[in-house]
């Protein structure tokens, strides 16, 4: 059995209370460790397969602000093998630990003092990584603590930027969507950019599996709503050659 501190000593940003142990349902799928868990941007070579996609990324990485601010999903979609989860895992970590003065709701002082006012706070960006069905498991077992500093559920759900990857290969049924739907619902309603990564083109043929096939319309509606930037990776898997070029087309889309 996993316990929920072990998950949590894996998302590096979230503190530990010494001498808790707060027991979880068994989590088979949470992994001690991620083979992308140190890449950065600036280790990756640059060429023409892939320079639209990082350029952007190590944009965000230095200012994720507008990212926040428009709620600027991402959609990286194509072949196995074509470098879409490490590229997004080197962003991942390069933009956490971003810091930038915001504002959090508090009892005023002075005159002030029976008012709610905005007091400055210097805040730090959170970017998340977590593949689907992982996801949905932990949706499933979400009710097992409403502690949220120690539910591994709340820490995605809320993360500044979220990252999932393998969409597409989730449980395909109408319970798995509609808990994916509150997810996405949640980031849309409190402009929480995400990142998703999937082998499936967005759309697709009767025949031809499809992003929007397997999330549903009321998912892709508020991943492409407003300025959403799409990526799509042509190519044989890197991973079988060791090298080689992809193909990449980026896409700009505004509703």
């Amino acid at each position: 059995m996993i316990t929920k501190k072990e998950i949590m000593q894996h998302i590096d940003h979230t503190p530990q209370r010494e001498g808790r142990d707060i027991q979880s349902p068994p989590l088979p799928i949470v992994l001690p460790r991620h083979r992308t868990q140190s890449v950065s941007l600036s280790e990756l070579v640059v060429n023409d397969t892939n320079r639209g996609l990082i350029n952007y990324f190590v944009e965000r990485a230095k200012n994720p602000l507008p990212m926040l601010e428009q709620c600027e999903n991402v959609i990286i979609t194509g072949g196995v093998g074509t470098g879409k989860t490490y590229i997004a895992n080197a962003f991942r970590n390069d933009v956490r630990g971003f810091q930038y003065q915001g504002v959090r709701q508090g009892w005023g002082k002075g005159e002030d003092r029976d008012n709610i006012v905005n007091i400055p706070v210097r805040k730090t960006i959170s970017c998340e990584y977590i593949a689907i069905y992982n996801l949905i498991e932990l949706i499933r077992g979400r009710g097992a603590t409403e502690d949220t500093e120690y539910n591994p559920y709340s820490t995605f759900k809320t993360s500044d930027i979220l990252i999932i990857d393998e969409a597409g290969v989730q449980y395909d049924t109408d319970n798995a969507r509609a808990d994916l739907f509150a997810l996405f619902e949640y980031r849309y309603n409190n402009f929480k950019p995400t990142i998703v990564i999937s082998n499936y083109a967005i759309e697709g043929t009767d025949r031809q599996k499809s992003l929007r096939n397997y999330l549903g319309q009321r998912i892709m509606d508020r991943l492409m709503s407003g300025v959403s930037k799409q990526f799509h990776l042509e190519g044989r898997s890197m991973r079988r050659r060791g090298s080689g070029k992809a193909r990449l087309v980026e896409e700009e889309v505004s509703a």
